[in-house]
């Protein structure tokens, strides 16, 4: 019970109660093969928790994640960070690892990787596609789509939907309910983070990483110059292309700075 809020290893439990560790590891698996203790392996350690505090501990995190996607019901779910300073800020971070692995691994839980980092939720859960989610999927998707290879740098994009109720939500929330759903369009493949700020949609970087695929084979090189002219933007969009090209490993810099050629493994 002193480690509730920790786990403890095999070796820390024998120094706690003076015993010979043999002896507490034989003591701990036959409680562990009698339902008591629950065992977490996290590399050469086997950590050691009571199983009513390890069913505790999962009545606390699925509370606080149905609290989050109640007051968030168009995120994934919480980032594992705020999951452990919520409610095992005292627990090592291999070892609140390893519980989520197992609460994942039960199917009491759910990772959703969007794309720019992984987010916890109810194995349950899912995002609340309502009217206004909708509204704001169908206003960036049109954006991104409609710019083509004139890339949409976020931050300036004002998604604000024109109402005459007062205190409209879909007003005050705008910017958070913007990130929410580019989230969501990135995690099904539809948009793409060319920089922190710049947003693409996806189906268009394919087209462009196949033309230029197709021109490489019918000439060395290509130029920024070259390339403005076939996907009509500015040298600044080409520049983002052609490093997401290159971080594909489909192109690379021949070493003049204004060309490129494909990519040598």
């Amino acid at each position: 019970q002193r480690f509730a809020e920790t786990m403890v290893t095999v070796p820390e439990l024998a120094k706690t109660v003076f015993q010979c560790e043999s002896q507490v590891k034989q003591t701990v698996q036959q409680l562990a093969a009698e339902g008591v203790l629950r065992l977490y392996p996290v590399k050469k350690d086997v950590y050691v928790w009571m199983t009513d505090t390890a069913c505790a501990a999962w009545k606390m995190v699925q509370q606080t994640l149905n609290t989050f996607h109640q007051n968030n019901p168009y995120k994934y779910g919480m980032r594992l960070e705020d999951i452990h300073r919520t409610c095992f800020k005292k627990m090592k971070i291999n070892v609140f690892t390893k519980l989520i692995e197992t609460f994942i691994m039960e199917k009491k839980i759910k990772c959703v990787d969007n794309g720019t980092e992984s987010r916890m939720a109810l194995a349950e859960f899912d995002i609340v596609r309502d009217e206004t989610f909708m509204w704001m999927y169908d206003a960036i998707l049109q954006r991104i789509c409609a710019a083509k290879y004139d890339f949409v740098r976020v931050s300036e994009e004002d998604f604000k939907r024109e109402t005459t109720l007062k205190n409209d939500k879909q007003n005050r929330f705008s910017e958070e309910l913007k990130g929410d759903v580019l989230l969501v369009l990135i995690h099904e493949g539809k948009a793409i983070m060319l920089t922190e700020d710049i947003v693409a949609y996806v189906p268009y970087i394919k087209d462009a990483c196949r033309i230029i695929s197709q021109l490489l084979e019918q000439q060395k090189t290509v130029t920024i110059i070259q390339l403005k002219e076939v996907f009509q933007t500015s040298r600044k969009n080409i520049k983002l292309l052609l490093s997401y090209t290159d971080g594909i490993q489909l192109t690379m810099c021949s070493g003049a700075q204004s060309e490129w050629q494909t990519y040598l493994k």
